[in-house]
């Protein structure tokens, strides 16, 4: 870990450069958050309040964060119209909250202590300037733009046993009456540290026009650390627009630091690393503490992961174990439906049978070869390449289907001396396996696997009971089915993490569309089959060759990106606190990642995972893509909506395994469109769309937009969703003008008029008269008439 540096993207050259004074920003660069945006806090600080009873009964902590919000405002305004500048402190924001709202006073002081509940120290900035204090031996800055005092900043570092040592500057906008972007605080740096040249001085920050602008306006040279503000990946754009509340807010740093750590992953491999990091690290982290939670309360010291899925799972469970030195023992357990079925089966009978029928692509071939008839072929040679489900439509005699022939034959006397025989050897060495592997100890042990129906874990207490054995096993799944209750009924300690109750959608979604994370967490070896015994003594498993193996290379990766998240997650002193939000809410928000993977995919994860295979069926040989042209051919027949009435009622209609990937493929904002317009509750934002879809009627192609803030670079995102292009932007500050903003140039008015350009759309929601004033006061002398667009505010 001490050496995460050299994996961030934003670090890893960082001792290329000549730096005799490090100067660092401190919230997003040395300290993250928490929450995923800062006034969040605010909301946080309503809640503490609120259960202390400091704030006025019938006061939300939304309605806190609100006040505090304007109360900020207020005192900034206050500060420019005396001072000519806004940098204000936390007792002066405090100051102009109204009096009876409540302790305001002692509200402060829970929101200074917040500032250290919600944050913790960047596990990668603090593993470069350990390096860089303790083999360079450079000085530290710190800066920051900030209502906290440097006491207090001080008093939130040492809270996170940063060495305060280590720091030889800090410099706090509040404190100096002027801010970064002003060029004030650098300026005091380079005043600090005169017997360096500028060029010497290195500043890392999050923000670019006050870290980076502001630095290069000194000189200094500088780093952009864009790591939280940035949309790097389109995974976390998707969550917000899929919900209509953050998802996993607490972790949202934590994940795209993680994400960050693939300076070392190949360009054509970072997607599958994000995939890891991102997205299957988080799930996988939390199912595994939750799992050892169990452990701890039950005095369970066993865990055994059933393959393959669970062999990812009992590796995260097993790290996590040895870090907090637990005495929890973790191991793989071989065992698949294929090689437990057949022995938990009392006869074969004609449900039995049935069950045979449901599976997709199984041949008549793959009947005998899983029932042991080899010799029984012969009789049906020429019918052994017919699928099971086609059977019923092929005739082997004038008054018999095959179906029928097939039943009548399996269900002989003759053939139900062999099953039983087979049943009986089944049962017994995977027993002996069972055994061997448990130790003789079937009592406090847990079973892990990724869901859903718990087939194999029915499997196996059966062959338990059928021994006279009573197992105390509990098994647990990731993602568990309704129906599970009725095992449960039956006695078996079964249980589910994400389950309907919890969350329905996520549950349903993972059952009928399961090849995606099931995918994702493959390993890359085959499906156990069967076993067999050396030596009489040691029964082993017998691995199918992976069907699979041609497009594994990527399952690596992936690993690679949840070891990242794995890391990070342990290097935290932090990581108790975030798992002990980990209850329903947050369950329901790791159903949430699931639930949009499957339902609202990215185009590069509709592209990349759709390409895979999978396997059709246990028992079979077959395998297919997930995504295929022919999905393609017939939604480009169809049409999306039509396409999408077509497999409403059902996953499989004409082999189609993954719908909404194959919309996302064939119209990527299609379905970016659709949530945006229905999960919405950013008033701006739902502003903005109302004003792309007026520009859609009046037939407008193109526009330019006046800002390039956040709002602005907002509304070019929905543009371009609806099929606007989006010219330049338009900006006041000279010194980002020629600069690009997501392929963007940014331009001066007096450019957009010499380049003729017409069509302005308002990126602000203030000052937004006085901005058209500007506009129409530039074009005064031309004989062009700019048409200007604004937010219905």
């Amino acid at each position: 870990m001490d050496n995460l540096w050299v994996n961030d993207r934003c670090l890893y050259d960082f001792f290329e450069r000549k730096c005799e004074v490090l100067s660092l920003d401190i919230f997003d660069t040395l300290l993250l958050r928490k929450v995923k945006k800062p006034n969040d806090v605010f909301r946080y600080v309503g809640e503490q309040a609120i259960k202390r009873s400091l704030l006025k009964y019938g006061i939300s902590a939304t309605e806190f964060k609100l006040l505090r919000q304007i109360a900020e405002d207020r005192a900034k305004r206050k500060k420019f119209l005396t001072f000519n500048h806004k940098e204000v402190t936390l007792s002066e924001i405090y100051h102009e909250l109204p009096e009876n709202i409540g302790n305001k006073y002692q509200i402060m002081k829970i929101e200074i202590e917040s500032e250290k509940t919600l944050t913790f120290i960047n596990p990668s900035v603090f593993s470069l300037i350990k390096v860089y204090k303790e083999r360079h031996n450079g000085k530290l800055a710190l800066l920051s733009d900030m209502y906290l005092s440097s006491n207090e900043i001080m008093d939130v570092l040492s809270h996170h046993e940063f060495p305060i040592d280590w720091i030889d500057l800090l410099l706090v906008s509040c404190e100096h009456g002027g801010d970064k972007e002003s060029g004030l605080l650098f300026q005091k740096l380079k005043q600090s540290y005169s017997m360096v040249e500028s060029e010497c001085i290195v500043h890392i920050g999050d923000k670019y026009t006050a870290d980076i602008l502001g630095a290069k306006n000194e000189n200094i040279g500088h780093i952009h650390y864009d790591v939280i503000p940035s949309e790097h990946h389109e995974m976390f754009l998707y969550e917000r627009v899929f919900k209509s509340y953050d998802i996993l807010p607490e972790i949202y740093s934590l994940r795209k630091l993680a994400v960050n750590l693939d300076v070392r992953v190949p360009a054509d491999k970072k997607d599958w690393f994000t995939l890891g990091a991102g997205l299957l690290g988080p799930l996988l982290v939390s199912f595994a503490e939750w799992v050892i939670d169990v452990c701890l309360r039950e005095g369970k010291q066993r865990v055994f992961g059933l393959m393959r899925e669970g062999e990812i799972i009992s590796h995260v469970i097993n790290c996590i174990s040895r870090k907090r030195d637990l005495n929890i023992a973790v191991k793989p357990l071989y065992v698949s439906r294929e090689s437990t079925v057949t022995a938990s089966y009392e006869k074969i009978g004609h449900a039995e049978l049935e069950e045979f029928w449901d599976r997709k692509n199984f041949t008549v071939r793959n009947l005998f070869v899983t029932l042991h008839l080899f010799q029984e072929m012969d009789t049906f040679e020429e019918y052994l390449d017919v699928s099971l489900k086609e059977t019923n439509e092929v005739l082997y005699s004038r008054d018999l289907c095959l179906k029928q022939k097939l039943y009548e034959y399996i269900l002989s006397d003759s053939i139900q001396q062999k099953l039983d025989v087979l049943i009986s050897e089944k049962r017994q060495i995977l027993f002996d396996y069972l055994n061997q592997e448990f130790s003789g100890d079937f009592s406090d042990l847990i079973t892990v696997d990724i869901g859903y129906r718990g087939t194999i874990q029915k499997s196996i207490e059966k062959v338990m009971k059928s021994k006279s054995l009573i197992p105390n096993i509990t098994h647990i799944l990731m993602i568990a089915d309704e129906k599970i209750k009725y095992l449960q009924f039956d006695g078996l300690d079964i249980r589910g993490f994400i389950k309907p109750e919890i969350h329905h959608r996520a549950v349903k979604s993972a059952m009928n569309i399961s090849e995606p994370l099931e995918r994702l967490m493959m390993p890359e070896c085959g499906s156990v089959t069967h076993y067999k015994r050396i030596d009489d003594t040691i029964v082993v498993p017998e691995m199918r060759d992976n069907l699979l193996a041609g497009d594994s290379e990527y399952s690596y990766y992936i690993r690679e990106g949840v070891n990242a998240y794995l890391d990070l997650w342990l290097s935290l002193e932090a990581r108790i606190d975030i798992k002990g939000t980990l209850e329903t809410t947050r369950i329901i928000h790791l159903g949430d990642i699931i639930e949009r993977l499957i339902e609202f995919p990215t185009p590069i994860e509709a592209s990349k995972i759709g390409e895979l295979y999978y396997e059709e069926n246990f028992g079979s040989d077959t395998c297919s893509q997930i995504c295929t042209q022919n999905d393609i051919h017939l939604i480009s027949n169809l049409g999306v909506e039509n396409f999408l009435e077509v497999v409403g009622f059902g996953y499989y209609y004409n082999g189609i395994r993954w719908p909404k990937a194959i919309i996302t493929r064939y119209s990527p904002n299609y379905l970016y469109r659709k949530y945006l317009e229905e999960n919405s509750t950013d008033y701006y934002f739902t502003l903005a769309i109302f004003m792309i879809k007026k520009l859609m009627a009046e037939k407008i192609s193109e526009i330019v937009i006046y800002g390039a803030g956040e709002v602005g670079q907002s509304i070019k995102k929905i543009a371009e969703l609806y099929d606007i292009k989006v010219k330049y932007f338009v900006d006041r500050k000279q010194e980002i003008w020629g600069t690009y903003i997501d392929g963007i140039e940014v331009i001066s008015l007096e450019q957009a008029k010499d380049r003729l350009e017409d069509k302005f759309l308002i990126g602000s929601v203030a000052f937004i008269t006085d901005i058209k004033m500007i506009i129409e006061k530039v074009y005064a002398d031309s004989d062009i008439k700019p048409k200007i667009y604004m937010l219905d505010i």
